[in-house]
């Protein structure tokens, strides 16, 4: 068989044919290609939800941590204001004993004068 130009029919169905398995070749090679990229994505796709969960997970405890310091806070505020108000109170307690026992000591030693004076003051 022959074709114009001088070429014969079966050489043109030789190279198609092995253009064709080429290109599947090709394709093939291709294809898997894209499915070992399709399969790294996917790896990548699931390590960043995976991180993204824990971001998250991370954020809650923060915020936990955060809430459990205000509380902290607010608590050691109440405290300290608590320990000033008593040590206060034990100030004026301890002020008020002393000027009792000083009134108590001044009252014995006015009592010791008076009966030392009335003891050794000779009487007319």
């Amino acid at each position: 068989m022959e074709m114009e130009g001088g070429m014969s029919c079966v050489r043109p169905v030789c190279i198609r044919l092995n253009l064709r398995i080429w290109r599947e070749e090709l394709l093939g090679q291709a294809g898997k290609d894209l499915e070992r990229c399709q399969q790294q994505a996917d790896e990548v796709t699931e390590i960043m939800l995976n991180n993204f969960e824990r971001v998250l997970e991370r954020d809650g405890k923060l915020a936990d941590l955060e809430q459990r310091s205000d509380q902290l806070l607010h608590m050691s505020s109440a405290f300290s204001k608590t320990t000033k108000t008593l040590a206060q109170k034990k100030r004026c307690e301890n002020i008020q004993w002393r000027v009792i026992a000083g009134v108590v000591f001044g009252v014995v030693v006015v009592v010791v004068i008076i009966t030392l004076l009335a003891v050794f003051i000779p009487r007319e």
